[in-house]
C-alpha cells in the first residue's frame, strides 16, 4: 500500500533533516563569541543538515517517481516530470544562446576577424562553424524534448 506523507514526515521516517531543522542558532555562545574549534564544528555541522536535507528533498522525489508514496501536500509524479522536462527545455536554450552569443562576437570583432578582401579568416571561421554544429545539435535535441 502506499503512504500518504508530506516532506517533513518523510525526512522524520527516513532519518533525513526536514526543512524546519536546517538551521541552528547554536554559532553562537552565550556572550556572543565563540572558539574557532567550535566554530568550525559548527559549520560542519551546519552543512551536514544542508547535505542531508538535499539528500532527503531528493530521496522523496525519487519515491514519488517511484510511486511508493503520495505526497500529502500535491506534488504528483506529472508534476515533477514537467519540472524536469521545463528545466531541460530552460538548458538547451540558455546553450542556444550562448553559442549565439559566442558566432555573433566573433562576426564583430572587426579587421581582426576578416580577410582584406571581407571574408572571415579561416580560423575564425571553424570556430563559428563549430558553435552553429552545437546549435543544430542542441536544436535536434529541443526537437526531440518538445516532441515527447
Amino acid at each position: 500500500m502506499i503512504e500518504t506523507l508530506n516532506f517533513t514526515q518523510f525526512c522524520v521516517k527516513n532519518g533525513y533533516v526536514s526543512d524546519y531543522d536546517r538551521l541552528d542558532h547554536g554559532m553562537l555562545s552565550p556572550s556572543g563569541h565563540c572558539s574557532n574549534r567550535q566554530h568550525q564544528a559548527n559549520l560542519k555541522a551546519h552543512n551536514d543538515r544542508f547535505t542531508s536535507n538535499a539528500k532527503g528533498h531528493q530521496a522523496f522525489i525519487d519515491a514519488i517517481l517511484n510511486d511508493q508514496i503520495l505526497d500529502a501536500d500535491g506534488l504528483t509524479k506529472a508534476s515533477i516530470l514537467n519540472s524536469i522536462k521545463q528545466t531541460q527545455i530552460k538548458d538547451i536554450q540558455s546553450k542556444i544562446a550562448n553559442n549565439q552569443t559566442q558566432i555573433n562576437f566573433i562576426l564583430s570583432l572587426g579587421r581582426m576577424a576578416y580577410t582584406s578582401t571581407g571574408k572571415i579568416k579561416i580560423s575564425y571561421q571553424r570556430a563559428i562553424d563549430d558553435h552553429q554544429s552545437q546549435i543544430n545539435k542542441l536544436q535536434n535535441e529541443y526537437n526531440i524534448l518538445m516532441s515527447k
